[in-house]
């Protein structure tokens, strides 16, 4: 029995911790959001955010376009050198021109 009470005393207290902790949240943003201020920094940090992924992105294309254009070389270059020995031609490279994933 006496554990039971001492579960729900945990269970009430935990309840009452969340309670008051969103009651502080909704007092803190409704607090934060009444400023102007903070709608030009989150429009700034909105504008920064867009411009990371995208420059990201661009860079992510640039990435694989160069390194598909190496690989396709790197290939023709193995093709055309003649027989070698199989190990020394394992070693030649182009494995290192793998895609980036996103």
């Amino acid at each position: 029995m006496y554990f039971l009470i001492k579960l729900y005393n945990r269970l009430f207290l935990l309840i009452m911790q969340a309670t008051i902790i969103e009651i502080i949240a909704f007092k803190f943003l409704k607090d934060s959001f009444q400023s102007r201020g903070v709608y030009l920094l989150l429009g700034i940090f909105a504008l920064l955010s867009f411009y990371a992924a995208w420059s990201g992105w661009e860079s992510f294309e640039h990435h694989n376009e160069t390194g598909t254009a190496h690989q396709e070389w790197a290939r023709e270059s193995w093709e055309a050198n003649p027989d070698k020995h199989p190990h020394r031609m394992a070693h030649f490279g182009t494995f290192a021109f793998r895609l980036k994933t996103p």
